[in-house]
């Protein structure tokens, strides 16, 4: 292995569960985000993906913008 990829760091991805955990709202909350598309997203079938880092950006932007 190269030492470039063993410094490469793989962002986990989370459920619906975690993100609403995460921001501390409800899952309710968390959809109705999503159906609104507001919140950044992926599908995996019938299940929500996200990645921590693109919800803080969202974040971050929602902030300056809000």
């Amino acid at each position: 292995m190269s030492t470039e990829y063993e410094n490469m760091q793989v962002e986990k991805w989370v459920n619906l569960e975690d993100i609403a955990d995460y921001l501390s709202v409800s899952q309710d909350t968390i959809r109705t985000w999503i159906k609104e598309g507001k919140l950044p997203v992926y599908r995996a079938g019938k299940r929500y993906k996200f990645k921590i880092s693109e919800v803080d950006e969202w974040i971050r932007e929602w902030k300056i913008n809000g």
